[in-house]
């Protein structure tokens, strides 16, 4: 694919990662502690994160300009990178917490009772 220059401009890199659960309880716990903490204001990785059954879709933008590409590309692995490690993270601890319950509530997972 060849973009001249002024199409590379306004454009931006892209990437969405699914992560599944076991149940969409589980699911909604992992969004809600996902989206506590916003990425950094100087970042210029945006992301948006959301709910689809038992599963997490995380998408991340980064936007392209001609004199930065690849420093936009770094910051987009980092931002994943690092979003990944805190999913993880997670799901280790709703794992550890769980109780073999399938109406495992959101409510008691964040707020302990």
């Amino acid at each position: 694919m060849n973009l001249n220059e002024k199409e590379l401009e306004f454009g931006e890199h892209s990437l969405s990662v699914r992560v599944s659960f076991d149940n969409p309880n589980t699911a909604a716990v992992a969004l809600r502690s996902l989206s506590v903490d916003p990425p950094p204001p100087r970042s210029t990785v945006k992301e948006q994160l959301k709910q689809d059954g038992s599963s997490l879709i995380c998408t991340f933008t980064a936007p392209i300009t001609p004199s930065d590409r690849n420093k936009q590309l770094r910051k987009l692995r980092i931002a994943v990178n690092s979003w990944l490690d805190l999913v993880t993270l997670v799901s280790e601890t709703i794992s550890a917490f769980k109780t073999g319950d399938d109406n495992f509530s959101s409510l008691r997972a964040i707020n302990g009772f």
